[in-house]
């Protein structure tokens, strides 16, 4: 059945040893890619699939040599890997336009070795024979994907991606695979698929805001670095127009490599259905942002364009405190009238509200105080009111400029060494039974109709 395989694998390929830019790839190491999202593909292998899900490969990287293997007349898909200095890999393509097929084949440099190890990459399914043949469902690097087993034999044969059934990994290493399972299993969780675009041209990360929020309203999550991941909240459409103009006050320079400096904290915007992801680096400078489609991921840098910004990860925190602090977020149930409402929200929630606000946050405050509150105006159903507050605090960072908007002022007397604000609130019990705050500002409030 191997035999088979084999043979049925080379009349799909029908490679030539000629390609648009010259013969047989040599191997040297190439450090740079200029992948795009891939389009989208319709599941088309189908079979008598087992029920268990596992992972492939292991966790460790293999010490080596990072290999990036590009299409040579694209659109089409290339793979990147890494490999330990003791193997070695050829690499294959088709002659036409743009390159139908890519092979790459791995195996540890030793005479006479027999057998491989090979990437399949084709804008073709990936065809096997269905006699033998048995498959289970497996997470193959983030990706769904069929593992195929021939005549009992507990050794894989293939793994096929469900999203890119035009990529595989084929196993025809039987005769040695064994003695380096260990090395395959660190191998296997570096292998990446990359689709490369008709002009190699680097689109920026502004060009990929529409490609985040075109399955809906993303998810926005701040991660801290001694303290992990932090709230996460929805952010809609609007902010698909905000994160635009930010990303545009920067210029980008693609890497090839990420930035290898720690990160004091981190941003993660996913996109409604979790395919895509852009990350917001604080590590260095400007930054650094990290686009994510699937299992393939670019780098850039930023530069600020003017003296006005700083970086782009300080610039999406702001937008994430703005989340964090929304009044709208403030809901609270508890028997009583509209009077009570307004007294424990003055008293209670809003101080809380404010105090738990994620670290670092540009609008975090200690010691909230009430220095005089009233209200001011009650529906005639009881089910709404109109207060004003004048509160008394320490901020995090006197120097924040979320702490200044309004009419924010140095405390006098009592309060001398704090700040001051007034705000005006309404409240409005809903029908979930709760109260919630529907209005926070400094001034202009009436009841909601």
């Amino acid at each position: 059945m191997k035999k088979t395989l084999i043979i049925l694998l080379c009349l799909i390929l029908q490679l030539a040893l000629v390609g648009c830019a010259g013969t047989k790839a040599d191997t040297q190491t190439e450090q740079s890619s200029n992948e795009t999202p891939a389009p989208a593909v319709t599941d088309v292998l189908e079979g008598n699939l087992g029920t268990g899900v596992s992972e492939v490969g292991g966790a460790d990287t293999p010490d080596g040599t990072s290999v990036v293997v590009k299409p040579q007349c694209p659109p089409a898909y290339g793979v990147s890997f890494r490999l330990p200095s003791d193997w070695t890999y050829e690499v294959e393509q088709t002659d036409d336009e743009p390159t139908s097929t890519v092979r790459v084949v791995i195996r540890p440099v030793e005479p006479g070795m027999e057998g491989e190890i090979s990437f399949y990459c084709s804008d073709r399914m990936f065809g096997v024979c269905g006699t033998g043949l048995e498959q289970k469902d497996i997470i193959f690097n983030g990706h769904e994907a069929w593992q195929g087993f021939y005549d009992g034999s507990p050794l894989w044969n293939f793994i096929c991606l469900k999203d890119l059934p035009g990529c595989a990994v084929i196993n025809s290493a039987e005769n040695w695979y064994e003695d380096y399972a260990d090395v395959i299993d660190q191998i296997l969780p570096t292998v990446e698929f990359v689709y490369y675009d008709s002009h190699n041209r680097d689109i920026t990360p502004s060009d990929m805001v529409d490609s985040l929020f075109a399955s809906g309203d993303i998810t926005l999550t701040l991660h801290l670095a001694n303290d992990g991941a932090c709230n996460t909240y929805p952010a809609n459409e609007w902010y698909s127009g905000r994160f635009k103009v930010l990303l545009d006050s920067y210029s980008w320079t693609r890497l090839e490599m990420p930035l290898t400096e720690p990160s004091e904290f981190w941003l993660t915007a996913a996109s409604a259905d979790g395919t895509i992801k852009m990350t917001f680096w604080s590590n260095i400078g400007a930054g650094m942002v990290q686009y994510s489609d699937g299992n393939a991921s670019s780098f850039w840098s930023a530069t600020p364009a003017d003296d006005s910004q700083e970086s782009i990860a300080k610039d999406i925190r702001m937008e994430y405190d703005n989340l964090d602090v929304d009044f709208s977020r403030i809901a609270f149930g508890m028997e009583g009238t509209a009077e009570d409402a307004a007294d424990y929200f003055v008293h209670t929630a809003f101080g809380e509200h404010m105090a738990s606000l994620e670290p670092g946050s540009i609008y975090g405050i200690s010691e909230y105080e009430v220095v005089q509150w009233t209200v001011r105006e009650t529906s005639e159903s009881g089910d709404a009111v109109v207060g004003s507050l004048k509160y008394a605090f320490t901020p995090w960072d006197f120097n924040s400029p979320g702490i200044w908007a309004g009419n924010t002022a140095e405390g006098t007397g009592d309060y001398e060494g704090k700040l001051t604000c007034y705000r005006e609130f309404v409240l409005q019990q809903q029908e979930d039974g709760f109260w919630h705050c529907i209005g926070l500002g400094t001034g202009g409030y009436t009841l909601p109709k």
